[in-house]
């Protein structure tokens, strides 16, 4: 079987559950990494965004309070 891949690592999101998405962006932003903020989004969730070193696009996220 032949499967498509693209050269790019940056064309997939990782998303991991992160009950404590502002402490886990302080986590980052301590340690230098270049991470956006946590924003609310329309569907509830609470999320923030960033490139880890190869490329891939990481999403932290939970439920909005």
């Amino acid at each position: 079987m032949n499967v498509l891949r693209s050269e790019s690592p940056g064309d997939a999101i990782y998303f991991f559950a992160c009950p404590n998405v502002e402490a886990a962006y302080a986590e980052f932003r301590g340690k230098g990494v270049k991470v956006q903020e946590p924003t609310g989004t329309g569907y509830g969730m609470k999320e923030m965004y960033f490139h880890d070193p190869d490329g891939y696009n990481l999403c932290f996220q939970w439920m909005a309070k």
